[in-house]
């Protein structure tokens, strides 16, 4: 006898049915996804309280870059320039938001470069400390500043001894801080002498500044290989602009190359020799208003190096001359046999062509 068919058999079979594959024509319509970009950060001298607030920016950086172009942008942070260059390396088609001078010295190509909420693109930096002083008084001294991925010798030197002497042989030690608040921190907590950062972070800080350079610019946009495309890299630049703030930055203008070659050049090896003995460099201070003073000293004016041997404007050179050599317009001086050269003497006593009152006769012997 035949058995009969259950509904079981029947719901097995309506299950086997459903689990067919899709018609290959729906499977051709679903495209891959492109990859997200990554916007990798390193900003080292920026000014957060901690680590979460850094992070919170960054993120809020990359979300607002998402929003606005379209594309699937991931925010990455680095703590380290060296972790920071190796991914850069190895993701050719990323871009970053960086420390102007490892961008600079990376030769990564700029996109755009952060302003303050002032507009400035340049910050003045600052060796700070805790109480007032003069940098002479910081020789054999601890520095600490933010990581720059090797830069620091160079930061320092060009910034802050002008080239002049080297770093090392002026502060005793050069201390790395992960970043510019920690720096400050080190300060404020005894484990340096003085830290170089941005002027606004000292004051936020409560550190007295013991000397104001130049300064630095703000991070700049930067690409570090061929890729993006130039489209992905105007659609993301255009978007920048309108981007949240934070820690020292306000906005994002189009990088001006004079101004960066500028900085470039201060931190070149420097060719200018000491002028006096190393034990005693001389450097041309900026000192800080009042920094001297509260410590019962006369505040430092720079002086330029070419003043020490500049020659004072010669008045009369042609005085000196032979005569002869005397330049137009001094006919009157070749031809005054009384005093030549000198016609704003006053002529002896006497007539012209006549000896003076007790000269002797020409030709006349004593």
């Amino acid at each position: 006898m035949r058995p009969r068919r259950t509904s079981v058999g029947c719901v097995l079979l309506a299950l086997g049915l459903l689990a067919l594959p899709a018609p290959l024509a729906a499977q051709a319509g679903a495209g891959p996804q492109p990859a997200p970009l990554t916007l990798a950060f390193f900003t080292p001298q920026l000014a957060f309280p901690g680590a979460l607030e850094r992070s919170g920016w960054q993120s809020a950086v990359a979300a607002h870059l998402s929003a606005a172009t379209g594309l699937t942008i991931e925010a990455k942070g680095f703590a380290r320039a060296g972790d920071f260059r190796t991914f850069l390396h190895r993701s050719p088609g990323a871009l970053a938001i960086a420390d102007a001078q490892l961008a600079l010295a990376a030769g990564w190509t700029p996109l755009l470069q952060a302003v303050s909420g002032d507009g400035v693109a340049v910050l003045p930096m600052a060796v700070a400390s805790l109480q007032p002083g003069t940098l002479p008084a910081l020789q054999g001294r601890t520095l600490i500043l933010a990581d720059s991925g090797g830069g620091e010798k160079a930061l320092v030197g060009g910034l802050v001894l002008a080239g002049e002497v080297p770093p090392a042989k002026f502060f005793a030690k050069l201390a790395v801080a992960p970043d510019a608040p920690s720096a400050a921190a080190a300060v404020s907590l005894g484990k340096a002498d003085a830290a170089l950062i941005y002027s606004f972070i000292a004051r936020e800080r409560g550190l007295a500044l013991v000397l104001e350079t130049e300064g630095a610019p703000l991070p700049l946009l930067v690409a570090a290989g061929k890729e993006p495309s130039l489209e992905v890299r105007s659609r993301v630049a255009a978007a920048l602009a309108a981007a949240p703030a934070g820690g020292g930055i306000g906005g994002w203008r189009a990088v001006d190359g004079v101004l960066l070659a500028r900085f470039r050049g201060r931190l070149a090896p420097s060719t200018t020799r000491p002028l006096v003995p190393a034990s005693v460099p001389w450097l041309p201070l900026r000192e800080v208003a009042g920094a001297a003073t509260a410590a019962g000293e006369l505040p430092l004016e720079p002086l330029p190096a070419r003043q020490l041997f500049e020659l004072p404007p010669l008045s009369g050179v042609a005085d000196f001359l032979p005569r002869g050599q005397l330049q137009e317009g001094s006919d009157e001086r070749a031809t005054d046999t009384a005093n030549p050269g000198r016609p704003d003497l006053p002529a002896p006593e006497g007539e012209p062509g006549e000896p003076a009152p007790g000269a002797l006769p020409e030709g006349a012997g004593p």
